[in-house]
């Protein structure tokens, strides 16, 4: 998949896309949770430049199973614009709203980032601390079917802007194994 995103920093705008992986370790239909990893790569589309990579390990808990699960993750960021690395962890929760049909489900998560702020040059005004502080979203997912669902979400971004965020993402369900 490559999702991509259009963004403005400093009244520069830019548009990037993400190439993401993940595997199932533990799946969590027949345990009590499940585990795997997933990773990826950003490019910045206008310069064709490598921007930063990612690794985190999901854990997700069926508190009631096919209604309501538990996200929690641990992770690596690098940011390859400013050469850093960041630690990441996150928790959420999807509720699906009718689990009858499983075609609309409440999504929410808290998620941030703790490491070294950015570098500045001498006279410029330091990092914003905001890099580093929690952020939220919130948001429906639409599943018309087990291959597919579109997710739209609601949030405060991680780039320490404190600029909110709206987010069209379509999910593709592949099973490479079978």
């Amino acid at each position: 998949m490559a999702p991509s995103c259009n963004a403005r920093a400093g009244g520069v705008w830019g548009t990037s896309a993400t190439f993401t992986a993940k595997t199932n370790i533990i799946p969590v239909k027949d345990h009590p949770f499940g585990l795997g990893i997933e990773g990826g790569g950003t490019w910045g589309l206008i310069s064709g430049a490598n921007t930063g990579g990612y690794m985190f390990v999901p854990v997700t808990i069926p508190v009631v199973p096919d209604v309501f699960k538990i996200n929690v993750n641990d992770g690596w960021l690098y940011d390859n614009v400013a050469k850093i690395s960041y630690a990441t962890w996150g928790a959420g929760f999807e509720w699906v709203l009718d689990p009858k049909t499983k075609k609309w489900t409440l999504i929410g998560e808290v998620f941030g980032q703790a490491g070294a702020l950015p570098a500045v040059a001498p006279g410029d005004p330091p990092s914003p601390k905001s890099i580093t502080d929690p952020r939220a979203q919130l948001g429906m997912r639409f599943a018309p079917s087990e291959k597919f669902d579109i997710d739209l979400i609601g949030g405060h971004n991680v780039t320490g802007a404190n600029a909110y965020w709206v987010t069209l993402g379509l999910n593709v369900h592949l099973d490479l194994g079978h």
